[in-house]
């Protein structure tokens, strides 16, 4: 008896709403589900976002320091010290920076002696090496050390680059620096004796390389900084070997060369391999080529196959198997996954090998 519960789905559908437009009120709310055919009480969207611990509109709004840093990762530097023992007892001084979008770190410098005048010399060198790119960063969080001078912060403003200092004694606020610190020391410096200061650039050029290329991020999807799966043609996967970074402190994986692997489009360019689309012409329903779609998915598979020495391919549309000589059924898709298709479709292109470079 009583008054029946509000419905599972229009609970979740004004929490949405509330996180969504974190500034639209009750009313608000209730007008976009009277919109779309929701008949509800503001009294009911009341209790359904104190519940939810969802507050009135002015506290729900998206004004805090994470959410700003959210917004605009693609466009924030973030840059910082620690500093590192050697077995001398001398201290060494790390100046970085990390790329929040992308989390790809710059490790701009390592001294003994890091005052104003050196670190201003790292931030030009920074924005010398991002060249072109560096139009595209707004802003620069820093802490509040001395080494950061007003000489620094012109390097930055004069290339349109606002510097946010955090407040004092608040190293959270600069957390995905931080974060860098804590991942270098436990998996490389605290790990390590350094002895002076160019084995200890060395090792930080050796660990920045790994970190940059090859180690995974949750934030990226489980890929690495410099990854871009855009042109990579899956091949099926071949013998893998384990790579030492500093010496077999950090263990890596890679495939051997003479396996199969991942074939970029540059790597298809510098074979020689020319990309060639395949037209159906509107007087003949077959391709535009001489050779039937058997031979032309072989010449595909065999032109890169052979060059990289990688076999056959196990996923074309009419691969001939190099051993039976036998052409198996039709799959569902070619080798390159779309990328680079097979001659005897409309619409896609091929892969024709030429003489040189084979």
């Amino acid at each position: 008896m009583g008054r029946p519960a509000t419905d599972p789905a229009i609970v979740a559908l004004i929490q949405k709403l509330a996180r969504e437009n974190p500034r639209w009120g009750y009313e608000r709310i209730r007008g976009e589900l009277q919109h779309l055919g929701r008949r509800v009480s503001g009294a009911t969207i009341r209790r359904v976002l104190k519940r939810a611990r969802l507050g009135p509109a002015p506290r729900r709004a998206d004004d805090r320091w994470r959410d700003f840093l959210r917004t605009h990762a693609t466009s924030t530097l973030a840059c910082d010290f620690f500093t590192v023992d050697t077995v001398t007892l001398r201290r060494l001084y790390v100046f970085f920076v990390v790329e929040v979008g992308t989390r790809f770190v710059h490790v701009l410098g390592v001294s003994a002696h890091s005052d104003g005048a050196w670190v201003t010399q790292q931030a030009r060198n920074l924005l010398a090496d991002l060249k072109d790119r560096a139009g595209t960063f707004q802003f620069l969080i820093r802490d509040r050390d001395t080494k950061f001078t007003s000489s620094f912060d012109e390097v930055f403003t004069g290339d349109n680059i606002q510097v946010l200092k955090i407040p004092p004694r608040a190293p959270r606020a600069n957390a995905f620096a931080e974060r860098w610190v804590r991942t270098a020391r436990t998996e490389c410096t605290d790990r390590l004796l350094i002895f002076g200061e160019r084995h200890f650039r060395t090792v930080l050029d050796e660990y920045a390389d790994h970190y940059n290329r090859h180690r995974p991020h949750r934030f990226l999807g489980l890929r690495a900084p410099t990854d871009d799966d855009s042109d990579v043609i899956p091949l099926p996967t071949g013998q893998i070997e384990r790579r030492h970074v500093l010496g077999g402190l950090i263990n890596g994986t890679s495939e051997l060369a003479d396996q199969r692997g991942a074939v970029t489009n540059t790597q298809v360019s510098a074979l020689g391999l020319v990309l060639t689309p395949f037209r159906r012409s509107a007087a003949s329903p077959t391709p535009s080529t001489s050779t039937t779609p058997a031979r032309d998915c072989n010449a595909c598979w065999r032109a890169v196959g052979e060059a990289l020495g990688r076999g056959r391919c196990e996923r074309s549309v009419r691969a001939v198997d190099s051993r039976t000589r036998r052409t198996p059924a039709p799959a569902q898709q070619c080798w390159s996954g779309g990328g680079f298709g097979c001659s005897g479709e409309v619409g896609r292109v091929g892969l024709e090998p030429t003489t040189h470079g084979l």
